[in-house]
């Protein structure tokens, strides 16, 4: 209803049986109901949320239908289809690999179902080569790693450089938080290399560690937060 405002200015007076091209343009066709009366019903809820749009304007539309995407767990996320070296026995061989502001998550492209999902402070370190995209995961204890066959690894590689210095920018500069061990002048350097700001940051009362790879930086780096 939404798209068909921006592009109709609404379609509250469409006739019944007229919205069947759109529905099938703007509607997934797995999602598209092949019962008749179904389809039938579809059409007609289209028709009255259209009503109650009556008099929004094109621009109202677009920012209302945005505030819908950010609501979905995949908004933001750029999704990779991988290859999987085979240590995941029980997902087929091409996999969905997903990168977001807020982490990984592994999917299996047959059913759509997510296997597992990592937050940005669980991934431990990443790199590729021409063919590779390598990722490390856990924490100090214990971590995993996984080995994915991808032409796209140095793009998933920057796109999850972004990730982490957006994330670790975030935390580090907050008010209540700070680096829980002192930097080295040379560490120091590197975190403004990518925009972090220790200098800013003051003591947490209850500090919650984690760990992770900054970007061009070999060493795992402790923050409280």
């Amino acid at each position: 209803a939404l798209q068909l405002q921006v592009e109709r200015g609404g379609v509250a007076d469409a006739k019944p049986g007229s919205l069947l091209d759109d529905i099938s343009r703007l509607i997934p066709a797995s999602a598209v109901p092949s019962d008749a009366e179904k389809l039938a019903k579809l059409e007609a809820r289209i028709i009255d949320k259209s009503k109650r749009l009556d008099g929004m304007t094109v621009n109202q539309a677009k920012v209302r239908y945005l505030s819908y995407g950010e609501l979905s767990p995949m908004y933001g996320t750029q999704v990779y289809r991988v290859r999987q070296m085979r240590q995941l026995r029980h997902l087929p061989d091409y996999l969905n690999l997903g990168i977001s502001m807020n982490g990984i998550f592994i999917q299996n492209p047959e059913d759509g179902t997510t296997d597992r999902r990592y937050a940005l402070e669980d991934i431990v370190t990443w790199g590729c080569s021409r063919t590779k995209f390598v990722l490390v995961v856990g924490n100090v204890l214990q971590q995993v790693k996984f080995a994915f066959k991808t032409f796209k690894g140095r793009e998933m590689k920057e796109f999850l450089n972004k990730a982490v210095q957006l994330h670790v920018d975030r935390v580090t500069t907050r008010p209540g938080h700070r680096f829980r061990k002192k930097l080295s002048r040379g560490t120091r350097s590197q975190l403004t290399t990518v925009g972090l700001s220790p200098a800013t940051t003051t003591k947490s009362s209850s500090p919650e560690i984690f760990t992770m790879s900054l970007v061009g930086n070999s060493r795992m780096v402790e923050f409280s937060r």
